[in-house]
């Protein structure tokens, strides 16, 4: 938690069941204070079928805080803009982002979200995503990005570069390719630049000297536990 506090924009690439929900949980807990006193917003934004258990977490271990659901829906957001200042936290789903009142509103009050947490963010690459990638880099003082599922291979490369862009580990301009480019080689004997997305292997020493500041990893085993599915 602390890492996450001082680092502020951060991707917890952790297996499911090591305590992505419970860290987040514990950074908003963290900045409670701060949301209050200046009047400030959480926004958590996860799938659908995880609203109410996010809402749940956050009202049962910062009962202090003032907990919003929302969808995407039009209704739902005039409903969100207009009374935002009577909550803390806004639960909501992905599709808020596509939301052309809410990118209004969010460009015209640009410190208003303090901080975002996106949970399964690296399974996303719609247009929604990439406006609240942009938004996190550009208004949002922190922001976590929840991902459970490493990325190995070269053909699921770009989940992790999107998810590098929101955290600003990624330049302005550096696009998709020439991170393929810098990050990936090609086994000998295959020349073919589009080769890349099939063959091609991930360079991991070049990629954690790189990145590796903007990721806390954790899975299972360096918990020394073993999480059954079903109790998840």
């Amino acid at each position: 938690i602390g890492l996450m506090y001082e680092g502020k924009k951060l991707i917890l690439n952790h297996e499911t069941g090591t305590g992505k929900t419970t860290l987040a949980l514990g950074v908003t807990a963290l900045l409670a204070s701060r949301l209050r006193k200046e009047n400030r917003k959480l926004i958590i934004t996860a799938p659908s079928n995880k609203l109410d258990s996010f809402k749940e977490d956050v009202v049962r271990s910062v009962p202090a805080l003032r907990v919003m659901r929302a969808t995407g829906k039009a209704d739902d957001v005039n409903w969100l803009i207009k009374y935002i200042d009577d909550y803390d936290v806004i639960v909501t789903m992905p599709s808020l982002w596509a939301s052309i009142s809410w990118a209004k509103f969010i460009y015209e009050h640009p410190s208003k979200i303090l901080c975002s947490i996106y949970d399964e963010a690296a399974g996303i690459n719609d247009e929604a995503y990439h406006l609240f990638c942009e938004f996190s880099r550009q208004q949002f003082e922190y922001s976590f990005l929840l991902n459970a599922t490493p990325v190995k291979r070269s053909n699921e490369l770009e989940k992790t570069y999107n998810l590098l862009y929101a955290v600003e580990a990624i330049n302005d301009g550096y696009t998709f390719r020439d991170f393929q480019r810098d990050m990936v080689t090609l086994p000998s004997g295959i020349g073919n630049k589009k080769a890349l997305d099939i063959h091609g292997v991930v360079d991991e020493y070049k990629f954690h000297r790189l990145y590796s500041k903007y990721i806390l990893n954790r899975s299972k085993a360096d918990l020394g536990v073993n999480v059954e599915v079903e109790v998840e």
